[in-house]
């Protein structure tokens, strides 16, 4: 018999992370373009990460164990291989302003195109860092949280805050309040700030409880509920079992839906005690679950929000990494030169 090796090639479509420079903090898993054109990366890359592709400077490859390489943007994508990472230098708009005036307008226009923004996290949290960013986010810190910040104006995304006869501002995301605070202290919030976060997809679940940056309770488990290389939930096929596998799935997915409404009942009091509640629990499922009617969550409930980031298996660490993503803040400054 002759045997062929066409059968063992597999053509794998390049997946890369990305982010942008003026925030490494936030980045996507991204697949290459079929067409390979970075035109088409871009493109896709700013519905993500929300920037306009005609203010892209450049774009660097970043090559373990090497430097960053600046990008061509003529040439195309053939080069790119899987598990790479690109970093997209963008000038950042901001909107304009709302005022009548035309030469007021202009003004604030000039001013937030001299603005320099610098991540720092509202909760303090920066262990995750290098030692090198751990100090500058440490510097940032110790100068903004001394005093109390008032509540300027919105955007789609954040509250901003300033302070009295001083240009500097700050950025906290929206989905962090019910109701913005006119008067924000950092130090106080940071200390006193509680939230949920909850992950539960693909018969994995994760979740836990934090005061501050502090977690005071986690749990994470799993239960065998999509058949393997097949996919799809045995719980969204309904209660009928055609077979062994299919009886030990529907039975794993009683367990998973019991275990889960025990701990959200242990966690009852904690869960009143959160001023957000983060979720992502995508299918019918999933939802059927967390907002049964013996579970202390319901869907009306106004401190829930959704997780807007792509997440990955629901671990004890991604919960930590959704995290730091929902407290990352800008610190703002003019470019006085």
């Amino acid at each position: 018999m002759i045997s062929s090796n066409n059968s063992r090639i597999r053509k794998r479509i390049p997946i890369v992370n990305v982010y942008l420079t003026t925030n490494p903090d936030l980045s996507f898993s991204l697949s290459v373009p079929k067409s390979k054109d970075w035109v088409d990366f871009l493109q896709k890359s700013s519905e993500k990460l929300h920037f306009n592709v005609e203010k892209v400077l450049n774009v660097h490859l970043f090559i373990e164990e090497g430097p960053a390489i600046s990008q061509d943007m003529t040439s195309n994508m053939k080069h790119i291989k899987h598990c790479q990472t690109i970093a997209i230098d963008a000038v950042e708009e901001f909107p304009a302003s709302s005022s009548e005036e035309e030469e007021s307008s202009e003004e604030s226009t000039e001013n937030y195109q001299n603005e320099i923004k610098r991540p720092f996290h509202c909760l303090n949290k920066f262990e995750h860092l290098k030692s090198k960013n751990q100090k500058l986010r440490q510097k940032i810190w110790r100068n903004i949280s001394r005093n109390d910040w008032l509540l300027e104006n919105a955007t789609d995304e954040y509250y901003r805050y300033g302070r009295d006869s001083d240009e500097e501002k700050i950025e906290i995301k929206k989905l962090l309040f019910q109701n913005p605070m006119e008067n924000l202290n950092l130090k106080n919030f940071s200390q006193n700030y509680k939230c949920c976060i909850i992950l539960c997809h693909g018969g994995r679940f994760s979740g836990a409880v934090f005061h501050g940056k502090r977690e005071v309770v986690h749990k994470s488990f799993s239960r065998y509920v999509v058949r393997k290389k097949q996919g799809g939930r045995q719980g969204a096929r309904g209660p009928k079992s055609n077979s062994g596998g299919s009886w030990l799935r529907n039975f794993h997915e009683q367990k998973l839906h019991d275990e889960i409404l025990n701990l959200l009942n242990d966690w009852s009091e904690l869960l009143e005690e959160c001023q957000t509640i983060f979720l992502h629990a995508p299918g019918v499922v999933n939802g059927q679950t967390l907002f049964h009617e013996d579970s202390p969550l319901t869907k009306e409930d106004p401190r829930l929000r959704t997780v807007a980031i792509r997440t990955k298996k629901p671990t004890n660490q991604e919960v930590k990494r959704v995290l730091g993503w929902m407290g990352l803040a800008n610190y703002i400054v003019q470019d006085t030169e």
